[in-house]
Formats: C-alpha cells, sequence, structure tokens
C-alpha cells in the first residue's frame, strides 16, 4: 500500500476519534451468568407467582415483588430487596396481607424520592363484588413494606404493567379490564409521586376484543409512553402512544400482524439513544420469539425479525434496555420444558452472542421479568420456579446477568495499548475480504477488516491491554 494512502486512512481514522467514532460500538458483546441462582422467597408454596422487578439507582440495589399464598386460604404479595452482586438484603417483606386474594404484580422505582409504587391485581369477592379485578397499590419504602394504605387505583386489574415518568415524576399503569366493571378493554392510569390516582382512566383501546394486555414503556425523550396488547377479532399486535397528561400522540397501531401468545401480548423496552422501542412477543400456539421497532411517533421503524428461530415449544419472552451498554436482554421460557434462556441483543437488533441458558432447577411458569442495572450496566431476571417431584420445591428465583465482551484487545502491534500505531495497522489492512488475521485488523475474527473490526478497536482506543 503506498504512504499516501495509508496517510489517509490514518488522517480518517483520527477524523472518527474525534468525532466520537460514529461506529465505536463493541460488536462482540455476549451475556453471562453472574453468580448463581438468588432464592428470594421463603414461602415454599406452589401458589406463588406475579413477579415483577425493579432497579433502585439511589441505593444500587434490585426489588422483586410477587405473590404467594404461604399464609392458608391467602394470596399475599412480598417483595424482596437483592445487592448489586446478588446478595439478599434482609428479609421477605410483606407488601399487603388478608382474606382478599392478591396476584400479578407490578413495581416501579421513582429515584427522587427513593420509593418504590407497588401493584397488584385484586380479586376479593368475586364478579360483582367491589374491588373485583381492580388495580389496587401503594408506595412503599426503599426497604420496608406500604407507607400507607392500599389505594383503589383503576378498575382494570388484569396483566398490569408499571413506568415511572422521571420528567413528570409520576407513573402509568396499563392493565385490562374484564369484569371490573365498565367497558372491557386496555385501560391506563396515571398515578402521582405521592401514590394518589391523577385523573380518570385513560381509555386505551376497547375495540377488538383487546386480552391479554401488552406492557407500557416510558421515553423520557418526549416523556411519552408506548402501551401494546392483542386485538382478539383483528388476530394481531397493536400498540397506543400515550402523553404524559394522558392524551394521546397516535391512533391504535398495528405493530405485528402475528397472532400473540397469551400472558403478555407484547413487551416493550425504549432506547432512548435512538428514540425508540422495541416490541418483543411470540406468536399464540407457535414458537419463536420476534422482535418490532417502533419509533418514538408510533411508526414501524424495519421489518419484524427473529430473535428465536421456531422450535415446537411455545416461549414467553420479556425485554430490558441497558443504556450503559447499548443493549437489550430477551429473556423467556419455553412453556413445554419450563427452561428459561436469554439473548443480548444489539441496538439495531442484531444478536450478540449465543442464547445462554439460565439454569434453572425447575419448570418456570409466565415471562420472566427483567430489571436493569443503569448504574454499571447488566440485569437481574426473576420468575417462579416449580420442582413437581416429591419433595416439590417452589420458589421465586433470580440470576444476575452480565454484559462481557468477547472481543480481543485490540492491541495489533502487540505493544500493550491500543493507539494510533494499532489504527495505522488496521487501516493498512483495511478491505480485506477473506483469510485475515489479527495483525491484519481482523478483530472480530471473522474473517475481514471492515468497519465492525474498526468499530472494535475505536472503542478501545487509548487503554492498555493486559
Amino acid at each position: 500500500m503506498q504512504w499516501r494512502e495509508l496517510t489517509t486512512r490514518l488522517c480518517w481514522g483520527l477524523v472518527l476519534i474525534v468525532s466520537g467514532a460514529a461506529y465505536a460500538g463493541d460488536r462482540g458483546l455476549a451475556p453471562e451468568l453472574v453468580g448463581g441462582l438468588v432464592d428470594l422467597d421463603t414461602g415454599n408454596t406452589s401458589n406463588l407467582g406475579g413477579v415483577s422487578a425493579a432497579y433502585n439507582s439511589t441505593d444500587d440495589e434490585y426489588r422483586v415483588a410477587w405473590f404467594d399464598s404461604r399464609i392458608s386460604g391467602q394470596n399475599d404479595v412480598y417483595a424482596q430487596r437483592v445487592d448489586a452482586d446478588g446478595g439478599l438484603l434482609g428479609t421477605n417483606v410483606t407488601i399487603i396481607s388478608g382474606s382478599s386474594s392478591q396476584t400479578d404484580t407490578a413495581i416501579a422505582h421513582n429515584p427522587t424520592t427513593n420509593e418504590y409504587l407497588i401493584t397488584w391485581k385484586n380479586q376479593s369477592g368475586g364478579p360483582g363484588s367491589p374491588g373485583f379485578n381492580h388495580t389496587y397499590g401503594g408506595l412503599a419504602s426503599a426497604a420496608g413494606g406500604l407507607l400507607g394504605g392500599a389505594t383503589d387505583y383503576s378498575n382494570a386489574g388484569l396483566e398490569p404493567t408499571l413506568a415511572y415518568n422521571s420528567v413528570d415524576d409520576e407513573y402509568l399503569v396499563e392493565a385490562r379490564n374484564f369484569a371490573g366493571g365498565g367497558s372491557a378493554g386496555i385501560y391506563g392510569k396515571r398515578v402521582s409521586a405521592a401514590g394518589n390516582p391523577v385523573g380518570g382512566n385513560i381509555v386505551i383501546s376497547t375495540s377488538g376484543a383487546p386480552a391479554p394486555a401488552g406492557q407500557v414503556a416510558y421515553n423520557g425523550n418526549w416523556s411519552q409512553y408506548l402501551a401494546t396488547w392483542r386485538d382478539q377479532s383483528a388476530s394481531n399486535l397493536k400498540g397506543r402512544i400515550i402523553n404524559a397528561d394522558g392524551s394521546f400522540a397516535t391512533t391504535a397501531f398495528v405493530i405485528s400482524a402475528m397472532f400473540p401468545e397469551s400472558g403478555l401480548a407484547g413487551s416493550v423496552a425504549c432506547d432512548p439513544v435512538n428514540d425508540r422501542y422495541l416490541v418483543v412477543f411470540s406468536e399464540f400456539c407457535a414458537s419463536g420469539v420476534y422482535g418490532q421497532f417502533v419509533s418514538s411517533a408510533g411508526t414501524l421503524d424495519g421489518p419484524v425479525f427473529t430473535i428465536v428461530e421456531a422450535t415446537a415449544a411455545r416461549l414467553a419472552p420479556f425485554v430490558a434496555y441497558d443504556g450503559v451498554n447499548d443493549v437489550f436482554l430477551v429473556a423467556w421460557v419455553n412453556n413445554d420444558s419450563g427452561a428459561l434462556a436469554v439473548q443480548l441483543l444489539y441496538d439495531d437488533g442484531d444478536l450478540a452472542g449465543d442464547p445462554l441458558p439460565v439454569g434453572n432447577p425447575g419448570f418456570a411458569t409466565g415471562p420472566p421479568r427483567i430489571a436493569t442495572n443503569s448504574s454499571a450496566g447488566g440485569f437481574i431476571v426473576a420468575w417462579a420456579d416449580h420442582i413437581w417431584e416429591s419433595p416439590g420445591r417452589h420458589n421465586i428465583l433470580a440470576q444476575l446477568i452480565g454484559v462481557v465482551s468477547e472481543t480481543p484487545c485490540p492491541d495489533l502491534d502487540g505493544d500493550g495499548d491500543v493507539d494510533l500505531g494499532d489504527l495505522a495497522q488496521l487501516l493498512s489492512g483495511y478491505g480485506i475480504t477473506s483469510g485475515a488475521s489479527f495483525e491484519d485488523g481482523d478483530v472480530d475474527g471473522d474473517g475481514d477488516v471492515d468497519l465492525a473490526d474498526l468499530a472494535a478497536l475505536l472503542a478501545e482506543y487509548g487503554t492498555a491491554c493486559p
């Protein structure tokens, strides 16, 4: 290669460094299990579930909520704190207990007050009874139980999910109304930072026999939410963008023509960097896990793509976004085997590493729930797990998932750091399409030297290599 050409390439490399390196994301990432399984509950009762999880950025810890029937004849809500390394903090805290049946929890953390909003589905009495199938909830302290009594937030209480609005310092609950009084459908409810209901029910959709609800996710760029649900008449997955004041930014729109699996119609996570949402879902009575990006304006961003190839089993997925590593984590339960697995995705939907089995000892039920460590990156995945064979064991379990780089440190010239010498060496090999070596600049080991290799080098530029 002529020196002039090499100099030109080197200059372009310097421009990329100075300009912030548009391609500087590490494309050699993969998920890893961090520590062992964490046993959260002490009830050991077969009737448990309704798991939810949140991260507390103030105290650098997680909190997981669920229901179980450790007290005979009751379904009560409990919570457990977990430190960032997977250690238990204190013991199970009772959130609500009594003769009513409380199930299907949702939890979100408010870093301004360092409190949680915890909600649940109330099933006291039966259809027509006051509060039946309503969303109840209340504020909980960072380490303890409710700060006041439980509040009846909405007559929609099935499949509840919850999002915290950091701009307006309030929450939004999405849930489905069925036999709770009034018209069946998908509803939202605003809740203030003080735990009080704000305004009336937000009627997201009552058409098309909507069921089940999906998930609501918050986008701080516009102080808006995306809510999802399954339309049983049109046999598709729908969504709608909701403004912070409860008005609508869009009408209902089709996210996918696939008829989603029951349980959770479509899980949602917001990527604020790219200003869009990722909706993850599986197909009813079929298999595979799929994703669809949705812009902040409520338009589809690209086609539906496959995350998990179709198998003979039915899968129940959930998704979360990690802004530290700019990746998504998708977790799913195989509804035939009960096995739990996760898959990391880059922000464009490409797979990062291979599917990772979590290794749960029993049969996991329902879609798992994920919370993201927004301080250091990584995730906690929580679920209900059952071993039915004698002596049966039934637990709420959790597993920390880390994000690691499988790309070798791009010290191409072997001098112990990543500097201009390595950049020049990569640029001299740039464009090799096959048979490239590490020394040629093939950092990611795929046999060529291209933008992905340049990105991997720039991501580590200026660092020392072990």
